[in-house]
Protein backbone atom coordinates (compact mmCIF):
# COMPACT_ATOMS: atom_id res chain seq x y z
CA UNK A 1 0.00 0.00 0.00
CA UNK A 2 1.29 3.47 -0.89
CA UNK A 3 2.28 5.75 1.96
CA UNK A 4 2.69 9.50 1.77
CA UNK A 5 5.43 11.25 3.71
CA UNK A 6 5.94 14.96 4.19
CA UNK A 7 9.60 15.91 4.64
CA UNK A 8 10.72 19.19 6.17
CA UNK A 9 14.34 20.04 5.40
CA UNK A 10 16.57 22.75 6.85
CA UNK A 11 20.31 23.31 6.57
CA UNK A 12 23.07 25.61 5.44
CA UNK A 13 22.61 26.24 1.73
CA UNK A 14 25.05 24.40 -0.51
CA UNK A 15 25.13 23.00 -4.00
CA UNK A 16 23.62 19.52 -4.36
CA UNK A 17 21.04 19.44 -1.57
CA UNK A 18 18.10 18.77 -3.87
CA UNK A 19 20.11 16.22 -5.83
CA UNK A 20 21.03 14.24 -2.70
CA UNK A 21 17.41 14.32 -1.48
CA UNK A 22 16.01 13.29 -4.87
CA UNK A 23 18.57 10.48 -5.23
CA UNK A 24 17.77 9.14 -1.75
CA UNK A 25 14.03 9.15 -2.51
CA UNK A 26 14.55 7.48 -5.91
CA UNK A 27 16.96 4.88 -4.49
CA UNK A 28 14.12 3.76 -2.20
CA UNK A 29 11.55 3.63 -5.00
CA UNK A 30 9.95 6.82 -3.71
CA UNK A 31 8.09 9.21 -5.95
CA UNK A 32 8.69 12.95 -5.41
CA UNK A 33 5.16 14.42 -5.69
CA UNK A 34 5.55 18.11 -4.95
CA UNK A 35 7.77 20.53 -3.09
CA UNK A 36 8.42 24.10 -2.05
CA UNK A 37 11.98 25.25 -1.45
CA UNK A 38 13.72 28.51 -0.72
CA UNK A 39 17.01 30.02 0.35
CA UNK A 40 16.65 32.48 3.23
CA UNK A 41 19.56 34.13 5.06
CA UNK A 42 22.01 31.50 3.77
CA UNK A 43 19.77 28.62 4.83
CA UNK A 44 18.04 26.08 2.60
CA UNK A 45 14.47 25.35 3.66
CA UNK A 46 12.14 22.93 1.95
CA UNK A 47 9.03 20.86 2.30
CA UNK A 48 8.53 17.82 0.08
CA UNK A 49 5.69 15.34 -0.37
CA UNK A 50 6.87 11.84 -1.28
CA UNK A 51 4.96 8.61 -1.89
CA UNK A 52 6.43 5.14 -1.58
CA UNK A 53 5.41 1.56 -0.92
CA UNK A 54 4.70 0.94 2.77
CA UNK A 55 7.59 -1.53 3.02
CA UNK A 56 10.02 1.15 1.80
CA UNK A 57 9.05 3.75 4.43
CA UNK A 58 11.44 2.65 7.19
CA UNK A 59 14.48 2.19 4.90
CA UNK A 60 13.74 5.60 3.34
CA UNK A 61 13.47 7.20 6.78
CA UNK A 62 16.84 5.69 7.77
CA UNK A 63 18.50 6.87 4.54
CA UNK A 64 17.14 10.38 5.00
CA UNK A 65 18.32 10.41 8.63
CA UNK A 66 21.81 9.55 7.37
CA UNK A 67 21.80 12.84 5.44
CA UNK A 68 22.14 14.62 8.79
CA UNK A 69 25.87 13.92 8.39
CA UNK A 70 25.80 16.55 5.62
CA UNK A 71 24.31 19.13 7.99
CA UNK A 72 20.68 18.75 6.99
CA UNK A 73 17.91 18.52 9.54
CA UNK A 74 15.08 16.41 8.13
CA UNK A 75 11.83 15.68 9.88
CA UNK A 76 9.15 13.37 8.51
CA UNK A 77 5.40 13.19 9.00
CA UNK A 78 2.74 10.93 7.56
CA UNK A 79 0.29 12.85 5.39
CA UNK A 80 -3.04 13.26 7.13
CA UNK A 81 -6.22 12.49 5.22
CA UNK A 82 -8.78 14.69 6.92
CA UNK A 83 -12.17 15.31 5.40
CA UNK A 84 -12.20 18.73 3.77
CA UNK A 85 -15.16 21.02 4.35
CA UNK A 86 -17.72 20.66 1.57
CA UNK A 87 -17.57 24.16 0.11
CA UNK A 88 -14.38 26.17 0.09
CA UNK A 89 -13.63 29.18 -2.05
CA UNK A 90 -10.00 29.70 -3.08
CA UNK A 91 -8.81 33.29 -3.42
CA UNK A 92 -5.53 35.03 -4.18
CA UNK A 93 -4.53 37.80 -1.79
CA UNK A 94 -2.06 40.62 -2.50
CA UNK A 95 -1.27 43.07 0.33
CA UNK A 96 1.08 46.07 0.20
CA UNK A 97 1.80 48.46 3.06
CA UNK A 98 4.53 50.46 4.74
CA UNK A 99 6.70 48.05 6.68
CA UNK A 100 6.60 48.17 10.46
CA UNK A 101 7.08 45.69 13.31
CA UNK A 102 4.00 43.49 13.71
CA UNK A 103 2.46 44.02 10.28
CA UNK A 104 2.40 40.29 9.49
CA UNK A 105 0.85 39.57 12.88
CA UNK A 106 -1.89 42.11 12.13
CA UNK A 107 -2.56 40.63 8.68
CA UNK A 108 -2.63 37.04 9.95
CA UNK A 109 -4.92 38.01 12.84
CA UNK A 110 -7.37 39.61 10.37
CA UNK A 111 -7.26 36.49 8.19
CA UNK A 112 -7.99 34.29 11.17
CA UNK A 113 -10.83 36.52 12.36
CA UNK A 114 -12.45 36.22 8.93
CA UNK A 115 -11.98 32.42 8.90
CA UNK A 116 -9.46 32.44 6.03
CA UNK A 117 -7.03 29.51 5.89
CA UNK A 118 -3.57 30.16 4.41
CA UNK A 119 -2.66 27.54 1.82
CA UNK A 120 0.49 29.26 0.60
CA UNK A 121 2.11 32.56 1.55
CA UNK A 122 5.15 34.54 0.47
CA UNK A 123 6.27 37.73 2.18
CA UNK A 124 9.05 40.10 1.24
CA UNK A 125 10.28 43.65 1.65
CA UNK A 126 10.49 45.90 -1.39
CA UNK A 127 11.69 49.47 -1.81
CA UNK A 128 9.12 52.15 -2.56
CA UNK A 129 9.77 53.46 -6.10
CA UNK A 130 10.61 57.09 -5.24
CA UNK A 131 11.46 57.17 -1.54
CA UNK A 132 13.15 53.79 -1.14
CA UNK A 133 11.10 53.31 2.06
CA UNK A 134 10.61 49.59 2.87
CA UNK A 135 7.25 48.24 1.71
CA UNK A 136 5.82 44.99 3.14
CA UNK A 137 4.39 42.80 0.36
CA UNK A 138 2.60 39.51 0.83
CA UNK A 139 1.08 37.20 -1.74
CA UNK A 140 -1.09 34.38 -0.46
CA UNK A 141 -3.49 31.70 -1.58
CA UNK A 142 -6.35 31.35 0.88
CA UNK A 143 -9.39 29.16 1.28
CA UNK A 144 -12.57 30.65 2.66
CA UNK A 145 -15.34 28.61 4.24
CA UNK A 146 -19.00 29.07 3.39
CA UNK A 147 -19.48 31.62 6.15
CA UNK A 148 -16.51 33.76 5.03
CA UNK A 149 -17.21 36.98 3.19
CA UNK A 150 -14.48 38.14 0.75
CA UNK A 151 -15.69 41.75 0.89
CA UNK A 152 -15.55 41.73 4.70
CA UNK A 153 -12.06 40.19 4.55
CA UNK A 154 -10.85 43.00 2.28
CA UNK A 155 -12.36 45.63 4.59
CA UNK A 156 -10.82 44.00 7.67
CA UNK A 157 -7.37 44.13 6.07
CA UNK A 158 -7.78 47.69 4.81
CA UNK A 159 -8.71 48.93 8.29
CA UNK A 160 -5.34 47.81 9.67
CA UNK A 161 -3.70 50.99 8.37
CA UNK A 162 -4.55 53.80 5.94
CA UNK A 163 -1.52 52.89 3.79
CA UNK A 164 -2.46 49.23 3.19
CA UNK A 165 -3.56 48.24 -0.30
CA UNK A 166 -5.46 44.95 -0.65
CA UNK A 167 -6.34 42.99 -3.76
CA UNK A 168 -8.43 39.84 -3.47
CA UNK A 169 -9.29 37.78 -6.54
Amino acid sequence: MQQTLVLTILGADQTGIVDSLAKTVADHQGNWQESRMARLAGQFAGIVRVTCDGEAVEPLKQALAALSDTGLQISLSQESREEAPAKLTTVELDVLGNDRPGILSEVSRALRAENANIIEMETRLESAPESGHPIFHTLATLTLGQEANPTQLTKALETLSPDIQVSLS
